[in-house]
Parts: C-alpha cells; structure tokens; sequence
C-alpha cells in the first residue's frame, strides 16, 4: 500500500500565480536649464556646457526645494541660497572698485584662477584654497564673505562684484554675503561651481543643507 501524506497549506489552491512586485520607475537625468523659472522635482540633472563651453556632463541631485533661477547659469534653493555655474573670462582686481581694472594674471588655468579669486582685494574674509578632486577633475575650494556695507565702493550699480564672463554679465553680491567656491579644471577648461548664502539664509540648516547639495555634484564623460 503507498500512503502519501501532504503537509502543506491546504487552503491555498495549487496554481495559484506568485505575487507581482512592481518595481519604481526609473528616471534618466533630465537638462539643469532645460526650462526657464523651472520648479525642479527631485531627482538628478544635469549640463553639459558652462558659460556656452562644452563640458563632460556635471550631474547634480535636488530636492523639490530648487527653482531654475537664471536660465543657464543658477539654481535657487529657497532658503538653502543659490548654487551657480561659471567660467570667467575676467577678474576684477579689486571687487569694490571696478575702476582698478582686472587681474593681471591669467585666469585660463586652475592655479591663475583661483590666485585671481582669493587674492581679489575688497572681501571682508577669505579662506585659503584647499586642494579638492571631483570624480578624479583636480580643483580647490575656499570660501569669501563680502564687507557688511559697500560704502566706498565706485563699481556702479553693482556695487560690489568679482568677475565677468561673455555670458552672464556680472557677478555681484549682497552685503555680509558668504560663497564657497569649488574652482575645478575639468578637461582643460576651468569652471566654478558656487554656493552663495545671504546673510538672512546663513544658519546652520541652510549651511549643511547646501552643501550636502553640493557633495552630489559629480562629472562623467557622456
């Protein structure tokens, strides 16, 4: 006699189909600057040309907090500050007085950009330049803290400012401002990527939210 015995769930039926696990959809990275006044969803972006020079792809990932601020040169983060990307073609040698005229140096190469940018006269403090890499792209970063008044200052308008590029005109600060500028040569083209607090955005929240922001920054050839 054979006797079978089953020991399993019997009140399952025998063919019935195992569960579907709907994985999420996975989202390519969109263009930075793809649409103006953008209101970013979270995710990762991207460009590929700075100051209208191709650039391997510069990867960034936001949150829902960023709007596209200035269509091919910033992003604002509400209250975390603004990140820019930029490549001067000239430093002001003095940033209160524009009338001094520019760096005498030139500012194609990593070192001359960044003895430009540190040694620019007028800033209330400046770091020294430590020696960063990103994804293997040599750079340094310090960081540069406008005065907490401009009087004095003959530079127009724009009462206080550092450089000038063909695209973006200007750049130009608030009183009491802080920046951290990563300056990196990136294939021989040599760019900035920045972040900018006003003094009312400058707590401790905003200042390691927005460099966690600034830490996803990475760079591949397409």
């Amino acid at each position: 006699a054979l006797v079978a015995i089953y020991e399993g769930d019997t009140a399952s039926p025998a063919d019935q189909p195992s569960p579907t696990v709907t994985a999420a959809p996975s989202v390519p990275p969109r263009a930075l600057f793809g649409t103006p006044d953008e209101q970013f969803v979270p995710g990762t972006y991207f460009v590929d040309e700075v100051d209208g020079t191709a650039t391997p792809r510069i990867f960034i990932t936001l949150d829902g907090a960023w709007t596209n601020l200035s269509d091919g040169w910033s992003i604002d983060g509400q209250d975390l500050g603004v990140i820019t990307f930029s490549r001067p073609d000239r430093v002001f040698a003095d940033a209160c007085h524009a009338d001094e005229g520019f760096h005498p140096g030139p500012v194609t190469t990593l070192d001359g950009l960044v003895t430009a940018l540190s040694e620019q006269r007028g800033w209330a403090e400046v770091t020294t330049p430590s020696s960063i890499t990103v994804n293997g792209y040599a750079g340094k970063e310090f960081q540069r803290t406008a005065p907490a008044d401009f009087t004095g200052c003959n530079s127009g308008n724009q009462a206080f400012r550092s450089w000038e590029t063909g695209f973006q005109g200007w750049s130009n600060y608030e009183p009491n401002e802080v920046e951290t500028l990563r300056v990196l040569d990136v294939d021989g083209t040599i760019i900035i990527l920045n972040t900018r607090l006003k003094p009312d955005q400058n707590d401790a929240n905003a200042v390691a939210g927005l460099a966690a922001t600034l830490d996803t920054i990475r760079i591949e050839q397409p």
